[in-house]
């Protein structure tokens, strides 16, 4: 998948991280799982994941799906924690690159 043009530089490194999905597959996952009568529809594992750790008073579809959610909430939490750790730091990171850049910027002037 491309990012636009004008996408900042930490979309972009965060997208490059996380390994997008077209918006075909994403269309044509989420209308299967409507069709199926599902609750809630994920693309990829970390789709999966987020939909499991965000599950809490959703309706379930199946037993399996209730003993699978139950036994791997606690660390999906934690993954979910890991995740955003990594998406602030490349955030902060790239402030810094442009307050030097900034600042080199207003030297060089």
């Amino acid at each position: 998948m491309k990012l636009a043009y004008n996408s900042s530089i930490e979309t972009i490194r965060i997208s490059e991280s996380a390994g997008l999905y077209s918006a075909e597959d994403v269309a044509i996952k989420t209308l299967n799982d409507i069709l199926n009568k599902k609750f809630m529809s994920s693309v990829g594992f970390e789709g999966w994941m987020l939909c499991t750790t965000c599950s809490a008073t959703a309706p379930t579809t199946s037993y399996l799906d209730l003993v699978i959610q139950i036994f791997t909430m606690g660390i999906f939490r934690l993954a979910s924690f890991i995740y955003l750790k990594q998406c602030d730091q490349t955030i902060k990171k790239c402030a810094k690159e442009k307050e030097m850049e900034n600042a080199q910027t207003v030297k060089d002037k």
